[in-house]
């Protein structure tokens, strides 16, 4: 009997081990996922394609050469680099290994070749994706010139420059405060506001991006009146990628009680959780739209208002997404 007793003693702890392990690996996927999220917009593609290995390294260098020349195939040659940059680190060393490779490129964006401008635009945004060493190079060689081409009146211009620009301020905080010396933080503000969606979704993973860690730059994004902006985009449950874009990008802005003060106030949080209501009824339940709102921070005191004010939104979405 002792015996058993001292067995079944045991296997206690051993059980609330394994309880807490499974939390442990619970959390680590959570985190995973939504790391995984955020870092799978790094690297652009063309719409319907695909990652392929079919360029060598050997390749990135001959067309690299290729592109110093002028002619009819430099516009090849830039989607032939830009599609293997988004293969790996290794083809952007390659890119880097060719003599004055990247002035060539900054000279091409800097030309008068539309064309030629938005796919030197869109390789800049794959080479910000690789290393730092990589991004820090083209934010110390091209970041005047992604700032200014946010006021393109290309579209598409501007759509490319925010992700590149984007990719550069999630890279580290030496390119964010680059960048942010170049002004970048009114020309984002104002493509938020941007009728294409495409423009408006790079410009809130850029906004995002420059105001994670950095309470001065978050500060100034809403001086710019950010937020106004970013409030618009929640009455547009049809677009998801945008609505996942603004939730990071207030989630950010909110770290800082002064932004987080000026949500409250300004009706912004009402409209997050009525975005909640909706999202909540959606089958199947949609947790990388969702999510990130439930990040949005704000005071104690704060919070105690929303309570009392918008307590039966709170309650609804519980509600819903227990039952969903």
């Amino acid at each position: 009997m002792d015996r058993r007793e001292q067995s079944y003693k045991h296997k206690t702890p051993n059980v609330e081990n394994l309880k807490e392990r499974k939390r442990e690996e619970d959390i680590a996927i959570r985190k995973d996922k939504r790391e995984k999220i955020i870092s799978s917009k790094r690297f652009r593609l063309a719409e319907g394609e695909e990652v392929t290995e079919d360029i060598t390294i050997q390749e990135v260098s001959e067309v690299t050469k290729q592109l110093q020349k002028h002619g009819p195939h430099r516009k090849q040659n830039l989607q032939t680099l830009r599609q293997a940059f988004s293969q790996g680190t290794l083809y952007i060393d390659a890119f880097f290994g060719v003599e004055n490779a990247l002035s060539c490129l900054v000279g091409v964006l800097t030309g008068i070749d539309a064309e030629l401008q938005l796919e030197a635009a869109w390789c800049m945004t794959n080479i910000s994706a690789g290393t730092h060493e990589h991004a820090l190079a083209i934010v110390k060689s091209a970041a005047p010139y992604l700032v200014t081409y946010l006021s393109s009146s290309s579209p598409q211009l501007q759509d490319q420059c925010a992700w590149a620009i984007g990719n550069l301020a999630g890279d580290s905080k030496e390119c964010q405060g680059l960048l942010h010396k170049q002004g970048v933080v009114l020309p984002l503000v104002q493509l938020l506001q941007s009728p294409s969606s495409a423009v408006a979704h790079s410009a809130a993973f850029a906004v995002s991006n420059m105001s994670r860690d950095s309470r001065d730059i978050s500060r100034e994004f809403v001086r710019a009146e950010a937020l106004p902006s970013l409030s618009t985009h929640l009455t547009r449950t049809d677009n998801r990628d945008v609505l996942c874009e603004v939730a990071w990008a207030l989630t950010y802005l909110s770290t800082c009680e002064d932004n987080a003060e000026r949500l409250v106030a300004g009706g912004l949080l009402k409209q997050i959780v009525e975005l909640l209501v909706c999202l909540a009824g959606n089958q199947p339940h949609d947790g990388q739209v969702s999510i990130p709102y439930l990040y949005v921070q704000i005071s104690k005191r704060q919070l105690h208002i929303v309570r009392i004010q918008y307590g039966v939104y709170f309650l609804f979405v519980m509600l819903t997404s227990a039952v969903a």
